[in-house]
């Protein structure tokens, strides 16, 4: 027995696209878990791809900007987060020049070092800049940006974000 289908793919690709970003594997994903065939997927994601509502570029591009601002991740993480969301390597390859360069992760890694130092005494020991450095590691920045980061923070101190 047919399972009774309460959207036509269409409906529910417009309805999903309403809810919150996608990327194309992930909006198909859902469209296959509804039992959806990939023709009939790929019929209803011909308008959205054409009018601009599914693209994998500026997916990329609203992702990079929302984590900046909201949860700021390294190059690795991001690169690791947009793979696991769907977008393909080949997309990527040119993800830190295109999307994400290397003065965009040093400026997050400096904002997100000076927050925490804040409840740091003045004079970091070792053992200090050996910790942050460790929170940035797990967040998923480079050693190079997180050296960029600490030599500006030596160079300017806390108090200068531009």
């Amino acid at each position: 027995m047919e399972k009774k289908r309460r959207f036509t793919p269409h409906e529910l690709t417009a309805w999903l696209l309403g809810q919150k970003m996608f990327t194309r594997k992930e909006l198909s994903d859902r469209l296959k878990k509804e039992g959806f065939s990939e023709r009939e997927i790929h019929a209803a994601f011909h308008d959205f791809e054409r009018d601009g509502y599914i693209d994998d570029r500026m997916f990329i591009v609203r992702y990079v900007e929302d984590r900046r601002r909201f949860r700021p991740r390294g190059y690795h993480a991001l690169y690791g987060e947009l793979l696991r969301r769907g977008i393909s390597r080949s997309r990527l390859e040119r993800f830190r020049e295109k999307y994400y360069p290397l003065d965009r992760e040093v400026e997050d890694a400096y904002r997100l070092f000076t927050g925490w130092a804040q409840s740091l005494p003045e004079e970091m020991s070792e053992k200090v800049r050996y910790r942050l450095t460790g929170r940035l590691l797990r967040r998923g920045f480079s050693a190079e940006a997180i050296e960029l980061a600490w030599s500006r923070y030596h160079a300017c101190g806390p108090s200068d974000y531009s």
